[in-house]
């Protein structure tokens, strides 16, 4: 399972931007109160990249909107101006693309 499918706008429509964030599986208070904050905004597109099957299983079980990364990186705490910090932020860049 690598992702589940977003609600909101289907593909084709226009509207407003996605809202994307991700996260490893030590933030999984800080996805699920962001979501629950995007949710009280009335926003419905947004989109959690999880960069660990960890944080994909529990968003899949929260119904979250997410797709899996795969980024092989730790499920712990990165640790600022760490290597594995310096490595999410490429992760990151790659999701760009």
């Amino acid at each position: 399972m690598k992702r589940v499918v977003m609600k909101g706008r289907q593909e084709g429509e226009k509207g407003s931007p996605v809202v994307v964030t991700w996260a490893n599986y030590h933030y999984l208070d800080f996805v699920l109160n962001w979501v629950y904050h995007m949710n009280k905004t009335g926003c419905q597109s947004y989109l959690v990249g999880a960069m660990d099957d960890a944080l994909l299983e529990e968003l899949v079980e929260h119904k979250i909107p997410a797709f899996g990364m795969s980024s092989g990186l730790s499920l712990d705490d990165f640790g600022w101006g760490t290597s594995t910090f310096n490595k999410m932020g490429r992760e990151k860049i790659n999701l760009i693309y």
